[in-house]
């Protein structure tokens, strides 16, 4: 237990001088020479997903990136652009994945924030995470939302009207999805638009 203390002591060092986090400043691990037992998982989480996050930099899955946020290890900005030959080929999709002090012992919350018509996705935008396991990374979680999003799970929806119309006519549910995808990227263009004529003025 010592040694393990030890060792996560020299990781909030690492922390603090090579990554923001305002948990450093006021949180209880701040100038402690020992950790409570209480305090352990969730600097396991942050060493975690310091890994993920450098490995997820240096291999980066085709199609997939995300990043933590600079005030928030525990809360990740993330892209996923849809598979090609599907209907989702053009999609780009913007979510969020907040993970738990407990991480990877207990999956992040995944939501969407653009707009989705899905039968695995809920009208909020969350993704259920089933069958979680911690050797599961934040890799293999953007890259299994990727390929579920032109492959839905019909045996365990959260949107039955997607799920129903995925069923009972797959042309009108893919014209859906093709209309908030181009939604999306008319939105996209429009924000574009408007920061360049704000850098202008």
């Amino acid at each position: 237990y010592d040694a393990y203390t030890s060792a996560l002591n020299s990781l909030i060092l690492h922390h603090q001088t090579d990554y923001k986090c305002p948990a450093m400043s006021d949180c209880p691990y701040t100038g402690k020479t020992l950790l409570e037992k209480r305090e352990l998982p969730l600097l396991f989480a942050h060493k975690r997903l310091l890994t993920e996050m450098s490995e997820l930099q240096k291999s980066p899955p085709v199609g997939v990136s995300g990043s933590p946020r600079v005030d928030d290890i525990l809360t990740w900005d993330c892209v996923i652009f849809g598979l090609m030959d599907t209907v989702m080929e053009f999609g780009t999709f913007e979510l969020t994945l907040t993970f738990p002090p407990d991480y990877p012992f207990q999956p992040p919350t995944v939501k969407f924030l653009s707009e989705m018509f899905h039968p695995n996705i809920s009208a909020d935008g969350r993704v259920p995470l089933t069958n979680w396991s911690p050797a599961h990374d934040v890799t293999k979680i953007l890259t299994d939302i990727q390929s579920l999003l032109s492959q839905p799970h019909l045996d365990s929806p959260v949107n039955q009207e997607a799920a129903q119309l995925y069923r009972e006519d797959r042309g009108e549910y893919e014209k859906r999805v093709s209309l908030i995808i181009e939604h999306i990227r008319d939105n996209s263009e429009t924000e574009e638009e408007d920061s360049e004529t704000g850098e202008d003025s």
